[in-house]
């Protein structure tokens, strides 16, 4: 876990969780910030953090790697500056997936992809530019999934398929902003939890590839 707002300042400490308990890691890496985008990079078996921002800075745009001992970043070109994005790990095509955020009150919807070296732009004929999607990797069905997220015209109920081409699915489900999504392997399905609608939500969906369906309240 790294950075964040914690009593109305940004923080840039980097913390671990091995199942039992936290554990403060580095003290050294990225500047303080918050709503950066993490993921696990399965490949080459490191931690990949894009963007976030602060008041002073705005949008950040930089790429940093943490390897479980130390961060490292990468001068390289790549997605604009940005906050409250996601990025996704595609383990069938061994890219990290970046999609949408925000830059001062610009909405981006640019798709990018990670592939330890470098960032590529990939399709943009998916969804609309939007933040605070809800993002994850299906593993039994080898694509990622977009779920909501945005404002004004964006509807939160659309979910999306990306396997390096964009799907819209007609899979009738929740209506999010701020979920997070994530993949089970014992329900071999993916599940969404909380979010915002008209109002804050603890319910528990799951998705198995083509359907929604509400598990818990």
């Amino acid at each position: 876990m790294f950075g964040g707002y914690v009593r109305g300042a940004y923080a840039g400490d980097t913390w671990e969780w091995d199942g039992t308990a936290w554990t403060r890691a580095t003290s050294t890496g990225p500047t303080a910030r918050n709503s950066p985008a993490l993921t696990y990079d399965a490949a080459r078996r490191q931690i990949v953090l894009f963007g976030g921002d602060t008041r002073a800075t705005g949008a950040l745009g930089d790429t940093w790697v943490y390897d479980g001992t130390s961060w490292r970043q990468h001068s390289v070109a790549g997605p604009p500056p940005r906050s409250t994005h996601q990025m996704v790990y595609d383990s069938r095509r061994q890219r990290v997936v970046l999609f949408g955020g925000s830059a001062g009150t610009t909405m981006l919807g640019d798709p990018w992809e990670w592939d330890g070296v470098r960032w590529t732009l990939a399709d943009t004929t998916g969804p609309s530019a939007r933040n605070h999607v809800a993002m994850g990797y299906d593993a039994s069905r080898g694509a990622v999934v977009l779920h909501g997220g945005g404002l004004g015209t964006v509807d939160p109920g659309e979910t999306w398929t990306y396997d390096g081409k964009w799907t819209r699915t007609t899979a009738s489900g929740p209506r999010r902003r701020y979920a997070r999504l994530e993949f089970d392997t014992r329900a071999n399905a993916l599940l969404l939890y909380g979010g915002f609608d008209r109002e804050p939500s603890n319910e528990l969906w799951r998705l198995d590839g083509v359907n929604w369906k509400r598990v818990a309240p």
